[in-house]
């Protein structure tokens, strides 16, 4: 596993060299295509996803990127930005791939200038005409209006922004026909890989449509979500009593459903600022299931706190697969540590780490870790830190 970057972390798996090698080999047949593919294939992914990146550090989020699979994924946390920030944020990663594209032509054109004595040799010509045509088709085919490509999520973001939360309805429905059109076609045409993605997309909106079916008329009570909205601004401003009894009195009319959900979130939230954890960690175990990102993270912090280690871990899991951050992997790690589980500890541990944890040889100190601290793969790890101290 490759890892490089500070202010935007990098991750590249194992199966994202295995998988595009294959690819690499499959499309030109010999045993140097799979090196010239890796390379493209891998320059491309990266680009894009630091124009998501790089975009999203500028409005004030962090960011981190990693490559698996056949792709990538900029994972952000921070705090909550517009809607219009959203879309630039995902818009930028198909920009910078147009950006390949334009750099690579132009090469590619100032190179040819000549025909009979071209300035660069023919397989960097080569390399970078297969550049070209590798982002231009990918910037066409994200560029999609289905769910989760960069088309789908501005999609997403336009009907929300016009429409208010039955515009991501309406949006996941358009996402859905737009997948199954584009598998029929890919059948069509024998695209058996294109049917397969296609066809994976559509399965995935339609999973995501029944779960936004799950929402209550209260979700859609107009007047809650004004009084949704102006107990956020209390809560923004640090009007914490205020705010405070407006969300009380949410949950209480709305009892269930989206808006119950947020307004205990926020209710949990204010809790534990001012000490009360164990009020704050019993109302939001209650809607662990309805939980968002931000909702799960501190929920995992209370767990932790209220020293029930076992759902610390299951949430640290859950939200690893959305979303890592120093505070949730390193958590984990003390969980682990306390079990006894050394290797989960120090992969946690380390993990950690690479999201940018404070005063790593501060936090290894603390008494949670005292049960493996002896043991050799702590001690390697903590070699290994004070090494990049020093």
């Amino acid at each position: 596993m490759l890892r490089f970057g500070k202010k935007i972390p990098v991750t590249i798996h194992p199966i994202f060299w295995l998988l595009v090698g294959v690819l690499g080999f499959l499309l030109g047949q010999t045993l140097a295509a799979p090196i010239i593919w890796v390379c493209s294939i891998a320059l491309s992914v990266l680009v894009h996803e630091y124009g998501h990146a790089l975009t999203a550090v500028s409005f004030g989020q962090k960011a981190s990127i990693d490559l698996v699979g056949l792709g990538g994924i900029t994972r952000r946390n921070g705090p909550e930005i517009g809607l219009l920030k959203e879309a630039i944020i995902v818009a930028n990663g198909p920009l910078f791939t147009f950006f390949i594209v334009a750099v690579s032509t132009s090469v590619i054109h100032l190179a040819s200038l000549d025909p009979e004595n071209p300035a660069l040799p023919l397989p960097i010509i080569g390399y970078f005409i297969n550049l070209a045509y590798l982002n231009g088709i990918w910037a066409v085919l994200n560029l999609l209006p289905i769910m989760p490509l960069d088309g789908g999520q501005l999609l997403r973001i336009g009907f929300q922004g016009a429409f208010g939360f039955k515009g991501i309805r309406w949006a996941t429905v358009l996402s859905v026909v737009f997948a199954f059109a584009f598998a029929g076609l890919a059948a069509y045409t024998g695209q058996f890989f294109l049917l397969v993605v296609f066809s994976l997309f559509a399965m995935e909106g339609v999973r995501h449509f029944q779960a936004l079916g799950k929402m209550t008329e209260a979700d859609q009570n107009k007047q809650l979500q004004e009084e949704l909205q102006v107990a956020d601004i209390d809560f923004q401003l640090g009007r914490w009593e205020e705010a405070l009894l407006r969300y009380q009195n949410l949950r209480g009319k709305a009892q269930a459903g989206m808006l119950y959900a947020v307004a205990t979130e926020r209710v949990a939230s204010i809790l534990s600022e001012h000490g009360q954890l164990t009020e704050a960690y019993e109302i939001l175990k209650e809607i662990s299931a309805s939980l968002g990102y931000q909702g799960k993270v501190l929920l995992q912090k209370l767990a932790f706190q209220s020293n029930d280690h076992t759902l610390a871990m299951q949430l640290g899991i859950e939200i690893a697969k959305e979303q890592t951050n120093a505070e949730v992997s390193f958590i984990n790690a003390m969980c682990y540590a306390m079990k006894g589980d050394v290797r989960s500890a120090v992969g946690w541990l380390e993990n950690s780490i690479h999201e940018g944890l404070d005063n790593p040889s501060q936090a290894l100190a603390r008494k949670e870790f005292d049960l493996i601290r002896q043991r050799d793969e702590f001690q390697a790890c903590m070699e290994e830190i004070n090494d990049s101290d020093s």
